[in-house]
């Protein structure tokens, strides 16, 4: 294990100026902050985010409002 950790679905966050997130399907991602144009829910349930990075979709299975803090994470 790194000094970061594993990177899990119970593991993601900001590293440096990345927001780091796994989809729905398992695959991680490491999005750069200011790439991302749209966050919205994903569903009526509000149990699913859509992130919207160069004009495509990801689906992370969080809330908007946990995905949010993540992204206020310091």
């Amino acid at each position: 294990m790194s000094e970061f950790g594993t990177w899990t679905d119970e593991m993601p966050g900001r590293l440096g100026p990345y927001l780091v997130v796994v989809d729905e399907s398992g695959c991680r991602h490491l999005i750069r902050i200011t790439a991302i144009q749209v966050l919205s829910d994903r569903d009526p349930c509000a149990d699913s985010t859509s992130i919207i990075i160069a004009g495509r979709a990801l689906t992370v299975p969080r809330p908007l409002d946990q995905v949010v803090l993540m992204l206020k994470e310091r």
